[in-house]
């Protein structure tokens, strides 16, 4: 082991063990669904720029969460069905880094007849969904892409709390899954919203947003393959959307193998159903 790799290790390896000295860390997790491996444990350090003090009273305090948040392991389809019959989640392939990107329609949110407890269930299902097609080989950490499409974005959209909602679930319990976040053809109301809800986000997230226009959306289209790209992104290809509840049912159906995220590797895009 290099110089480099030893004193990388150092800080996973002494977090490990301190969690280790109390089982019910790594109980709660699973109770959660989620797994206490190497790579969660890299997440939530450099969160932390590999303050393991910090990330250890985090990480403590998310497993607590977890548990009691989802503690059946996943969030089930009947507790978001209201989100879900917007249809405006969607799971849009994998970019060049092997991130699964979340695409979001922003128009088809209704900000009046919402439930922002439920807003927030759906936020961690779609995560948490998206999180299973990471690819392991090019993505070790399991990280995401995030595409908000505010196209037809209007008043009746405008929402400051669920906006804040995305982030803080972000930042306090999936600390490092966002690899980048877009927001495609911003209308100028949503500036606005922007501008109120920008000062609360941790400065290592607020980098990994991007705005780039329908007019010029090379940026973001270059964070794909031609295989990959969305027709919705301007592809030429046969890649599709999938809802994020049919993608779920067709990962619970297929005969997929964990792979090394202990996540179930999904079906081809092909193969699974196309947005509607």
């Amino acid at each position: 082991m290099t110089q480099d790799k030893a004193a990388g290790s150092a800080p996973i390896d002494q977090l490990r063990a301190n969690l280790a000295a109390t089982p019910e860390v790594a109980a709660d997790i699973a109770k959660g669904g989620e797994v206490l491996d190497e790579a969660c444990l890299r997440r939530w350090l450099r969160a932390d720029k590999d303050n393991v003090e910090k990330a250890e009273k985090r990480l403590r305090a998310h497993a607590k969460w977890r548990a009691e948040y989802v503690p059946n392991g996943r969030i089930d389809e009947s507790e978001i069905k209201n989100e879900l019959a917007l249809n405006k989640a969607f799971i849009a392939g994998t970019d060049k880094h092997g991130q699964p990107c979340i695409f979001v329609m922003g128009a088809r949110h209704d900000a009046s007849g919402r439930s922002l407890e439920e807003c927030r269930r759906g936020i961690c299902y779609v995560l948490d969904r998206a999180s299973e097609r990471a690819t392991s080989e090019k993505n070790p950490d399991g990280q995401l892409t995030v595409v908000f499409d505010l196209r037809g974005f209007g008043i009746k959209n405008m929402d400051r709390q669920v906006l804040l909602a995305v982030f803080d679930t972000l930042q306090n319990h999936y600390p490092e899954r966002m690899g980048s976040l877009w927001f495609y053809d911003a209308p100028t109301i949503f500036w606005g919203l922007w501008k109120v809800v920008s000062p609360f986000i941790d400065p290592g997230t607020a980098k990994k947003v991007k705005f780039v226009n329908e007019s010029a959306p090379a940026e973001l289209q270059n964070e794909f393959s031609d295989e990959e790209l969305v027709a919705e992104l301007g592809g030429k290809g046969t890649a599709k959307l999938v809802a994020v509840d049919e993608f779920a049912a067709a990962l619970k159906g297929s005969k997929g193998a964990p792979n090394q995220n202990n996540t179930l590797a999904a079906p081809p895009n092909a193969a699974l159903p196309a947005a509607t």
